[in-house]
């Protein structure tokens, strides 16, 4: 077994800054220390400094591109990174296989020797896949509502970090902790929340890499293991670029969107259905596996106002959050959630528990101490619906 010292320790993300004409020079700064950074860690592919230097220049011509109006040279510098990993089957895959949502478990050949035999994969890569997505209403909520934004009503869809105003965009979340978070932390009492369950097919660019992730992959037996690690370094520029939260309010134009947005249409011209990412709203070294969103976005299309695969994804009906606590439900769950059933602990002192914690509104945690956790197995216990066409 080898080991190349990244020790990414000071990369975390999301990145903070307080005014929107603030983002690119703290991009930029941010960036340069990674640049410097890479070029002390010693073994890495003869490649990878060369690229990640030619992305991050790529990245910020982008943005100075956006800023002048030049929008189509502005996605081409975004599509010359991606064009760079479409071929990578781990960056590039399907929602089944994808590492965002079943972690390490397709990918034997990305494994540790002394985890090849690990039990846990043979679960991660059988239970169903399920996810969440909410609303914020004081009226009541019916599946219909829990799609997305009908296409003959787009002129009220906003801007979002993945999606463009006018385009609706289906935003999943891996917990319903996730999307309460997401939406800014709505009343319990106007939360309602569905599980979901789509097509597993779908072809999914992994944006889900961390420093800590990397720091992770540190380890290899093979060259495998060690291409794979040179990748996430080439593409964590571009996770960068489109990881920060700027706390300015009350703008008409959000800067840190542009890249995700451009990343977005070229994902979509390249046949990528859709973005997996981690949740700006928490640490990145502890929003995986809870805080993992999936966004899809919804092309115009000949079966009317709604997505063309819609009739291929069953929905729980919608419930409210502060019923389900006022109700105290108790029922003995016939599902858990895939997240609860892969990265449960009851003990606080389970030494292999790190990936069952959270921070939760400021505190670490464990997620199963949280309501939010007992209420996703309460959803994904209900019956799911085909969502309806008319």
């Amino acid at each position: 077994m080898k080991m190349i010292d990244t020790s990414m320790n000071e990369f975390k993300l999301p990145r903070y800054c307080y005014q929107d004409s603030s983002y690119y020079d703290e991009l930029k700064n941010i960036l340069q220390a990674y640049l410097d950074y890479i070029k002390t860690i010693k073994g890495l592919h003869q490649d990878t400094i060369v690229e990640v230097d030619e992305n991050i220049k790529l990245i910020l011509h982008s943005i100075i591109d956006y800023y002048n109006a030049s929008f189509s040279i502005a996605k081409e510098d975004i599509m010359l990174i991606l064009k760079k990993y479409t071929n990578s089957k781990f960056l590039v895959t399907t929602v089944n296989e994808c590492y965002a949502f079943r972690g390490m478990a397709y990918y034997p050949e990305l494994l540790l020797s002394m985890y090849k035999d690990y039990a846990i994969y043979d679960n991660m890569r059988n239970i169903p896949l399920n996810f969440f997505k909410a609303r914020d209403a004081d009226y009541p909520m019916e599946i219909k509502d829990m799609l997305h934004i009908p296409l003959n009503r787009r002129g009220i869809v906003s801007t979002q970090r993945f999606s463009m105003n006018g385009i609706p965009c289906i935003y999943l979340a891996t917990t319903s902790y996730c999307c309460w978070l997401e939406m800014n932390i709505p009343s319990k009492q106007n939360f309602y929340v569905s599980s979901f369950e789509i097509q597993t097919d779908l072809k999914v660019l992994n944006l889900c890499i961390s420093q800590g992730l990397i720091n992770g992959c540190s380890l290899y037996d093979n060259e495998e293991q060690l291409d794979l690690l040179n990748q996430m370094i080439k593409i964590w520029p571009l996770i960068c670029a489109t990881s920060f939260s700027i706390s300015e309010k009350n703008r008409a134009f959000k800067s840190e969107y542009i890249v995700s947005q451009l990343t977005m249409q070229c994902a979509s011209e390249l046949g990528i259905d859709a973005i997996a990412y981690l949740s700006k709203k928490m640490d990145d070294y502890l929003s995986y596996p809870h805080a993992v969103n999936l966004a899809i976005p919804i092309k115009r299309n000949e079966r009317g106002n709604y997505w063309e695969n819609s009739a291929k994804i069953l929905i729980s009906p919608p419930k409210l959050y502060s019923e389900y606590l006022n109700e105290k439900i108790n029922v003995a769950t016939k599902r858990r959630s895939y997240v609860n059933s892969i990265y449960f602990a009851f003990d606080e002192n389970d030494i292999d528990s790190y990936s069952s914690m959270i921070d939760f509104l400021d505190m670490r945690t464990l997620y199963s101490k949280t309501k939010f956790c007992y209420f996703d197995d309460y959803l994904v216990s209900l019956d799911h619906y085909p969502f309806p066409l008319t």
